[in-house]
């Protein structure tokens, strides 16, 4: 198949559109039941080019594929319903991971090596706020300083 276009009659084929009901107010899934990647989804080539296949249904039905990302309202990763697929960008994705319980990414003081907890962080920012120096602040709570910046920026600590 490398090399041309999967036309629509091919994708569809190897789709069971009598898959399960697992959010009711969605109707079914439709399985992609060709190979699938290491984390589920359906792969299938387009013009040559691998492609998740519940993008493609998203590219069937809208005339464009999602972007940045083909989010699934389903939870299901070899679903190609296109009713279950909306566009969002990578943050959107990862906050809909956490708000329906399925990241695998655990953040603030749960990390392991963490060495602050979600007040401590809160403190610091108010302090800082309120114009307390960050390397005075970093030495206080056994941080480096870049730590204590990257917290004020919130490249660090940003769910909070």
């Amino acid at each position: 198949m490398s090399g041309h276009t999967m036309c629509p009659e091919m994708f569809w084929a190897k789709v069971d559109k009598q898959g399960p009901i697992l959010r009711p107010e969605l109707g079914p899934c439709w399985l992609w039941t060709g190979g699938k990647d290491k984390d589920g989804y359906g792969q299938t080539k387009v013009k040559g080019v691998c492609t998740r296949a519940h993008r493609y249904a998203f590219y069937l039905k809208h005339g464009h594929y999602p972007k940045p990302c083909g989010l699934h309202r389903c939870d299901t990763p070899p679903c190609c319903n296109p009713e279950h697929i909306f566009e969002g960008t990578v943050s959107d994705n990862n906050k809909d991971a956490r708000h329906k319980g399925r990241s695998r990414w655990i953040n603030g003081s749960q990390v392991y090596n963490a060495k602050l907890t979600e007040v401590e962080v809160k403190q610091l920012r108010k302090r800082v706020a309120a114009g307390e120096v960050q390397r005075t602040l970093a030495r206080e709570y056994g941080v480096c300083p870049a730590i204590v910046c990257e917290i004020i920026s919130r490249k660090r600590w940003s769910h909070i």
